[in-house]
């Protein structure tokens, strides 16, 4: 074995190169899990919120339902789409599919725009059919929370959302009304 200060500096210089590289692969793994991991952790958030606005919006309607078919003694009548929790502030936003990220962005203001036209409904037509109105519209906005939030789950493999937690299928309130604000759309 050859142990002179040439072979001895060659050895120390590939040792530090090696090391030198090594560390930037760790480094750069445990950046990338870390990204995967607050981009995951958004994808969290965003589920949570959406499917909170779709059980909001299917329990109005609910509500407006039972307030009809009570004779008003039960539930209550709403006139407007319930308040959507705020988006979270990220530096992530980036990490996540483009056209997700704008349907995500967009969505305050197709509940805006919706709330917009009921109260223009009422000040045309007056109260009495906003209910009804009210609710055509919050199936239409909740069930694409709902479609947003599964593509959430789907893209980001987040676990797929328990209805034994909530103890109702508020899809399945959403979904005809839908339709219906689907069909009055293309007429």
């Amino acid at each position: 074995m050859d142990l002179s200060w040439g072979s001895i500096a060659k050895t120390a210089i590939a040792a530090g190169i090696f090391t030198a590289l090594f560390t930037q692969v760790v480094v750069w793994i445990r950046e990338r899990l870390s990204a995967n991991q607050r981009v995951r952790l958004l994808a969290v958030k965003l589920t949570i919120i959406f499917e909170k606005f779709a059980m909001d919006c299917a329990s109005s309607i609910s509500d407006n339902q039972l307030y009809n078919e009570s004779d008003h003694a039960a539930g209550k009548e709403n006139h407007r789409l319930p308040k959507m929790d705020e988006l979270p502030s990220s530096e992530d936003w980036h990490s996540l599919k483009p056209e997700l990220t704008a349907r995500i962005l967009f969505f305050p203001n197709e509940i805006s725009n919706s709330n917009s036209s009921l109260d223009f409904l009422e000040d045309v037509e007056g109260p009495y059919d906003i209910p009804q109105a009210c609710s055509i519209r919050c199936g239409l906005r909740g069930y694409r929370a709902w479609l947003i939030a599964g593509d959430l789950r789907r893209i980001y493999k987040l676990p797929p959302f328990d209805n034994s937690a909530v103890f109702w299928d508020f899809a399945e309130v959403l979904l005809p009304l839908h339709k219906k604000a689907n069909e009055l759309e293309q007429h």
